[in-house]
Formats: C-alpha cells, sequence, structure tokens
C-alpha cells in the first residue's frame, strides 16, 4: 500500500469511526455495530495483508544473502 492508498484508508476509517459514533449518539446501535465491524475487518485485512508483504520482503532478503554468501 502506497501513502496515497493509505491516506485514503486511514480518511475511510475515520469516516466509518465518525459515522458510528453519531449512530451511537441517536441511539441507533445496530448500524453502528455495521460500521464498527466493517472497520474492524479492513483494519485486519490491512494488517494481514501487510504480514505477507514483510514476510515476502524477508524471504527476498534471505535469498540475496545466501546468493551473496555462496560468491
Amino acid at each position: 500500500m502506497n501513502y496515497v492508498e493509505q491516506d485514503k484508508f486511514l480518511r475511510d476509517l475515520t469516516q466509518n469511526l465518525k459515522q458510528a459514533l453519531g449512530y451511537l449518539e441517536e441511539g441507533d446501535t445496530t448500524k453502528a455495530k455495521g460500521f464498527l465491524q466493517g472497520t474492524i475487518k479492513a483494519i485486519k485485512d490491512t494488517r494481514n495483508e501487510n504480514l505477507k508483504i514483510q514476510k515476502r520482503t524477508h524471504q527476498i532478503l534471505d535469498e540475496m544473502e545466501y546468493k551473496r554468501n555462496c560468491r
């Protein structure tokens, strides 16, 4: 995720949290719960994607070091 995507993602999360807060203030806990669950899922999905990228980066670095040591 590049900086532009991260910025949009964070803005969307912020908007969803504000929307959920608005629903809570109105007493509509069902809609608030839906927005909060969606926000949590988005955070988890992004975290999982970042972990995959981090794991692959470490694999590439390990491969590069192995190749360098074999020379």
